[in-house]
């Protein structure tokens, strides 16, 4: 008989939200990305911005990158058993 088992596991991250802005329509989170360690995030955010928001006066469109802080990254890994041929059980990797 087969039978499905899930692992859940937890990664500590930090987290980068890309804002897409446009007068008149408001924002709305374009990307997400994660980082290792809180002094990558901070310096990604840094530079992005340096890199997209440099004009003397705030445009009607632009993207910002937005620090958001710590977090922790659930992985739910799947897997389903099959019956056992001889010494050996046949697994199947369902991500």
């Amino acid at each position: 008989m087969a039978e499905i088992t899930n692992r859940i596991s937890y990664q500590s991250a930090y987290r980068v939200d890309i804002i897409e802005s446009e007068r008149g329509w408001g924002q709305k989170i374009d990307e997400v990305k994660y980082f290792d360690n809180e002094d990558e995030a901070k310096k990604f955010v840094k530079e992005y911005n340096l890199k997209y928001n440099n004009e003397p006066t705030v445009p009607d469109w632009y993207m910002v990158a937005e620090y958001c802080g710590y977090c922790q990254i659930a992985t739910i890994e799947n897997k389903l058993s099959d019956i056992k041929i001889g010494d050996k059980e046949r697994i199947l990797d369902l991500n």
